[in-house]
C-alpha cells in the first residue's frame, strides 16, 4: 500500500502546569495523514514533561474497521502489539494502527474481561448482584456504533430433567458453586484441577442452533479433574460443590438448551474489550462524575504511569486511540485525573482507560511510535485493538457509456 504522509509542525504556546491542558495547547504537535480517515499526532508538553501520541479514526470512512485481536489468535498466549498487527496484514487488508487493549493474565495472556472478536464471544462474564460492578468495556456494534458500557454476559442452560439455571460465564473459571461453559475457542481442553481447586466436567455434543438457542446433548457422565477435550464439542465445568447440579442435567443423550444474551442490550456486538476505569462519561471527566465510579482504582488515581486510553466524540463518528509515555526522562506519565482531562481536551465525550504501564504501545503503519517503558522494549500482551483498512472494492462491471 502507498502511504501518503503529510507532516505539519506548529508551536501552540508553552504550558506551565498540567491544568493548562484545559486550554488545549501543547508545546509542539506533529501530524501525519496515515490514510483516508486515519490521522496520527504526536503532542509534546515540555514542562512536565509529557510525550503523547494520538490516532484519530473517522468511523464513517468507507473500508475502515476497528477490530479486537488476541495474541497468536488463541485464547492463551502473548505477543507484542506490533506482532499482532503484522499477523493481520492479510487478504488485502492493511493494519493502519494498533494499540494494546484489555488487562490480561500475566501468566498466560488470557483476557480478564468480556472479549469479542469479529462478533464471536471469546470470553463472557456474568455480573452477580452481590459482586462488584462489571468493569467498563469498549464496544463496537455490528452497525459500527462505538459504546462504553458495563456489559454483562448472561448465559443459561436447562434440560427436561433440570430447570434453567444461570452460568457464571463463558471460557472462565467457575466459582465454588458455579458452572461455566467452555468452548473450542478456549483451546484444546478445559482447565485442570490446580492449587486444590476441584473441578467437574460434563462434555456436550452440539446438535443444532435454532435462532439464539444452541442445542446440545450430554455426551458423557460427570468426571472430575478437568482437562476434558474440547475438540468438536463444548464442556460444562462446575466448581467444587456444583457436581450434583451437573449430574441432575441427565445421563448421556439428554438434550440440553443453552441460551446467551448481553445486558444492557445494545444490539449485536462486533468488538468488545475491557478497561478500567471510565475516564469521561457523557462529556464529564472523572473529577466530575464521583470518584466512587472509578471502579476501585483510587489507589492508582494520583500515580503517574504510562497510559493507554480509548474514547470517541459526542457524534460517535471519531475514535481516539491515545498513549502517554511514562517512567522515563522524556515523559513522566499521567495519573488518571490527568488522563481524563487529556481525553476531554482531545474531544472525547466517552472514554475509558486501557491496560497501561509497560503494556502501553501504539503502532502506526507498522512502526511503534511511542516509547514503551520496559527496558527490554515493547512488552508482550494478551490482546490489542486494530484499525484495519479492507481490500478495495472490485471494479464496476457496468458497461461504459458510448
Amino acid at each position: 500500500m502507498t502511504w501518503h504522509a503529510v507532516w505539519r509542525w506548529s508551536v501552540l504556546g508553552v504550558l506551565t502546569s498540567p491544568a493548562a491542558l484545559r486550554a488545549q495547547t501543547f508545546d509542539s504537535t506533529f501530524t501525519r495523514q496515515v490514510a483516508p480517515g486515519v490521522t496520527h499526532r504526536r503532542l509534546v508538553v515540555n514542562s512536565v514533561p509529557w510525550n503523547i501520541n494520538v490516532v484519530t479514526v473517522r468511523l464513517d470512512t468507507p473500508g475502515l474497521a476497528v477490530q479486537a485481536a488476541h495474541a497468536k489468535d488463541t485464547f492463551l498466549g502473548r505477543e507484542t502489539v506490533a506482532e499482532i498487527a503484522a499477523r493481520h496484514q492479510r487478504d488485502g487488508e492493511q493494519v493502519l494502527a494498533a494499540i494494546n487493549a484489555d488487562f490480561f493474565q500475566l501468566s498466560d495472556g488470557a483476557p480478564i474481561n468480556n472479549f469479542v472478536v469479529e462478533g464471536n464471544w471469546w470470553r463472557g462474564l456474568r455480573a452477580w448482584p452481590t459482586a462488584a460492578p462489571s468493569h467498563s468495556q469498549f464496544a463496537l456494534t455490528q452497525a459500527g456504533r462505538p459504546l462504553i458500557e458495563r456489559f454483562s454476559w448472561v448465559g443459561t442452560v436447562s434440560s427436561r430433567r433440570y430447570p434453567e439455571f444461570a452460568l457464571d460465564g463463558l471460557n472462565a473459571a467457575p466459582g465454588a458453586d458455579g458452572v461455566t461453559l467452555f468452548t473450542q475457542r478456549y483451546g484444546a481442553s478445559t482447565p485442570r484441577d490446580s492449587a486444590g481447586r476441584v473441578l467437574f466436567d460434563v462434555p456436550l455434543t452440539p446438535v443444532g442452533h435454532p435462532g439464539d438457542t444452541v442445542l446440545f446433548q450430554v455426551a458423557d457422565t460427570v468426571r472430575s479433574g478437568g482437562g476434558s477435550s474440547l475438540a468438536g464439542r463444548a464442556v460444562l465445568v462446575g466448581g467444587a460443590t456444583a457436581r450434583n447440579r451437573l449430574v441432575a442435567l441427565g445421563p448421556p443423550g439428554t438434550p440440553v438448551r443453552f441460551l446467551a444474551s448481553v445486558l444492557p442490550d445494545r444490539g449485536k456486538l462486533a468488538t468488545l474489550v475491557g478497561g478500567l476505569p471510565r475516564l469521561v462519561v457523557h462529556g464529564k471527566g472523572i473529577a466530575d462524575t464521583a470518584l466512587a465510579d472509578a471502579e476501585g482504582t483510587n489507589a492508582n488515581l494520583r500515580l503517574r504511569h504510562p497510559r493507554s486510553a480509548i474514547g470517541f466524540t459526542r457524534d460517535s463518528t471519531t475514535l481516539l486511540l491515545v498513549t502517554v509515555d511514562g517512567r522515563q526522562p522524556g515523559s513522566a506519565g499521567m495519573d488518571l485525573m490527568e488522563l481524563s482531562q487529556l481525553m476531554l481536551t482531545l474531544g472525547a465525550f466517552e472514554a475509558v482507560n486501557l491496560d497501561g504501564g509497560g503494556s502501553t504501545t501504539l503502532v502506526v503503519a507498522g512502526e511503534v511510535v511511542n516509547r514503551p517503558s520496559d527496558a527490554g522494549g515493547p512488552r508482550t500482551v494478551g490482546n490489542a485493538l486494530l484499525v484495519v483498512q479492507g481490500p478495495p472494492p472490485p471494479p464496476s462491471r457496468r458497461p461504459r457509456p458510448h
